[in-house]
């Protein structure tokens, strides 16, 4: 498989999974202008809010699996809670996360075998996560001009 191609099939696993949550947020959105029922504007609100975690997190994991769910997950919620750097943010944060687990599994990939379980479950998050909140600062820096 090319590069070309695994970007895209990468970038297309986290464009899947937030397809529903848009229409969930567009219909509810909609039922609350109808029916003004407040319930209906908080289920819409919450389904956008997922759409950045939920997008970043699904490209981290059709990379690396579930130590780049978790750390797409916290970086996607960082662009949608904290920043300003909105899809592009999270498209990026979201390649980064996988492909930085991704080197992590490979430089940690002499550590003794007793201490293996560790890695995914306490050393990858925590040191991506030290990392991500770099390349997020970098981002709300760099992309929010370009998004004007």
């Amino acid at each position: 498989m090319t590069i070309h191609k695994a970007f895209y099939k990468q970038f297309m696993n986290g464009f899947t999974y937030i397809i529903p949550l848009a229409v969930v947020g567009g219909v509810f959105l909609n039922l609350y202008h109808w029916f003004n029922l407040d319930v209906y504007k908080q289920i819409s609100d919450l389904s956008f809010l997922l759409i950045y975690p939920v997008f970043s997190g699904s490209i981290a994991y059709g990379i690396s699996d579930r130590p780049g769910l978790i750390l797409g997950f916290i970086g996607g919620a960082m662009v949608s809670f904290l920043g300003e750097s909105g899809f592009l943010g999270a498209l990026i944060i979201g390649f980064a996360s996988g492909y930085l687990i991704t080197l992590f599994q490979i430089i940690f990939n002499k550590f003794p075998r007793n201490s293996k379980g560790i890695l995914p479950v306490f050393i990858y998050p925590v040191l991506g996560v030290f990392m991500i909140i770099w390349l997020f600062m970098g981002l709300e820096y760099v992309i929010p001009p370009i998004n004007e």
